[in-house]
């Protein structure tokens, strides 16, 4: 718990240069239908959300606020936007990331982000004045949805109208139909991990032709901002 990835190097333990090599390495060395990934996942800065289930107890905010947007003073759904602190943490991921970069770090050649506004901001203000491949808004990087109103996304027009820079997985639809299928029931922690899952197997599959995969560096870094703690992971896939 005393990790803190903006004073040790994301969690790096080698040079990144070495670290490089041995990823080129096992692509290199592995069977054509199988490659490796260095991905990194960052979580989006503070929310109005975060603030709001703060301001109640526990079991009022579970009986009442997590269903509503607002209290009259603070905002938090739907689809609630960064707070001024949130601004500035997304800020100083700019600067640790400058700082990595400066380091050897391999610059991520895939960007891929949630369409919750709150992710999407940070990836706006992490990524500002640095020149990234349009990111790619997918569906499947959200966090657990369901009755919480702060989990209900824009719809695919204000999406592209406060982030006109953003492209779109294919099939994207205009209206949250996410929502509307765990408007109810929250969704479970397994149904959580089979569309986090189907994300990767996307991911993986994007880069295999029928007959292998490529490996080649534009598609061996990827960078992901939505909803969870952020890390360095290396995940590896192989195609039948």
């Amino acid at each position: 718990m005393s990790f803190n990835y903006a004073l040790q190097d994301f969690g790096l333990k080698k040079p990144w240069e070495q670290l490089i090599e041995e990823v080129d390495h096992l692509n290199e060395t592995s069977a054509g239908n199988e490659c490796y990934k260095v991905v990194f996942l960052a979580r989006h800065g503070q929310g109005f959300h975060n603030i709001a289930s703060q301001k109640f107890s526990k079991e009022d905010w579970m009986a009442k606020w997590r269903f509503l947007g607002t209290d009259g003073e603070i905002t938090w759904g739907p689809d609630p936007d960064l707070t001024e602190l949130g601004v500035q943490q997304a800020g100083q991921n700019n600067e640790f990331w400058l700082d990595q970069l400066s380091k050897g770090a391999p610059f991520p050649s895939k960007f891929f982000v949630s369409p919750l506004r709150r992710s999407a901001s940070t990836l706006v203000h992490t990524w500002k004045s640095i020149d990234i491949p349009k990111p790619v808004v997918c569906e499947g990087v959200r966090e657990t949805i369901g009755l919480h109103l702060c989990h209900k996304r824009s719809t695919k027009s204000t999406i592209e109208q406060l982030f006109p820079n953003f492209d779109f997985e294919p099939g994207f639809t205009e209206d949250d139909q996410l929502e509307r299928v765990y408007s109810s029931e929250k969704e479970q922690l397994h149904e959580q991990f089979l569309r986090i899952n189907y994300f990767l197997q996307k991911l993986f599959e994007s880069d295999w032709d029928g007959e292998k995969v490529d490996k080649s560096a534009d598609s061996t870094f990827v960078n992901v901002t939505s909803h969870a703690w952020y890390h360095e992971s290396i995940y590896h896939s192989s195609q039948s």
